[in-house]
């Protein structure tokens, strides 16, 4: 069972800080967050994500995506 996707106003709390860090994994040397738990933070699904993700044109995407 997933736990409720996280809402938090302007300052979140440490018990908000503390699961977003949860949520970043370690691969191969390099910090990722899986695009479901990104959707759950945004309050949307996966797919819309992704779509968000591919609109946005290579050359200005962060080089965190």
């Amino acid at each position: 069972m997933r736990p409720a996707p996280i809402s938090f106003k302007l300052a979140p709390s440490l018990h908000v800080l503390a699961r977003i860090k949860s949520l970043i994994y370690e691969i191969r040397g390099v910090k990722v967050m899986l695009d479901k738990d990104l959707a759950d933070l945004y309050h949307v699904t996966t797919g819309n994500l992704n779509k968000a993700v591919k609109r946005v044109p290579s050359d200005e995407r962060s080089p965190f995506i």
